[in-house]
């Protein structure tokens, strides 16, 4: 069985204190130009996907069941090139920069993917340093096909991100959270996030119900409008 890469420190000694700033961030079309996992299922199961996707969309079956049937239908021999492929997929411009930022101000980044832990990883390599940890599904391959799991499943998610945030959140705190994301995977925790920079069908999503977020295209347009805001709490906060 294929085992994912695991951070080596527990999510318990990353906890922030109190009021802290944190960033979570999606990886699939977010931190990618292309969502990679939905290329992979139009790749090698056009036929289950296709349907999948539009009732998915379209909130008629759950993310929890599109996923699994998606990935239930792919043989485990295709996974190695699955991760090896990671790599080539381009990533959105600014991304390297913006991890630098955050790193500098030491604001912790957790990347919160609805895909596959290991073709994160893989993907991520080059700027694993600067990501605090990366939450996603873990797949076994032992068996024809692919089993997809998460630690942090729900009953609607295979990656539920709300329930990853609980993790970060300190004991009788609270966090002054930012998500950056792009679709349907990001939308129940973008709702209970105050600040959220959303893109596409994210975007659409929140708009259909009202909530406020922050148009952007590539990560600079993100880093600018933090590196503002964060200056001028700073300056409240000394007035």
């Amino acid at each position: 069985m294929n085992q994912p890469l695991q951070s080596s420190r527990p999510v318990q000694s990353l906890i922030p204190t109190p009021g802290k700033r944190i960033v979570f961030c999606d990886f699939d079309g977010t931190i990618t130009q292309q969502d990679t996992f939905i290329d992979v299922a139009n790749r090698l199961v056009p036929e289950i996907w296709g349907p999948l996707q539009k009732q998915m969309f379209a909130f008629e079956i759950t993310l929890h069941e599109a996923v699994s049937r998606m990935v239930a239908a792919i043989e485990s021999k295709h996974y190695p090139d699955i991760i090896a492929g990671a790599k080539s997929y381009p990533l959105r411009s600014g991304f390297g920069d913006f991890v630098r930022f955050l790193k500098s101000e030491t604001i912790p980044l957790v990347v919160v993917s609805g895909g596959l832990q290991d073709v994160v990883e893989s993907a991520l390599e080059a700027h694993r340093s600067g990501i605090t940890n990366i939450h996603a599904a873990q797949i076994d391959d032992s068996a024809e096909h692919l089993r997809i799991h998460c630690e942090f499943e729900s009953k609607t998610e295979i990656v539920a991100k709300a329930k990853v945030m609980e993790q970060y959140i300190p004991e009788n705190g609270t966090l002054d959270a930012v998500l950056i994301g792009d679709s349907l995977t990001d939308l129940e925790l973008a709702l209970q996030v105050p600040l959220v920079f959303a893109r596409d069908r994210l975007a659409q999503y929140l708009r259909e119900r009202d909530r406020a977020y922050i148009p952007w295209e590539d990560f600079s347009d993100v880093q600018a409008y933090l590196a503002q805001r964060w200056a001028l709490q700073e300056v409240g906060a000394k007035v």
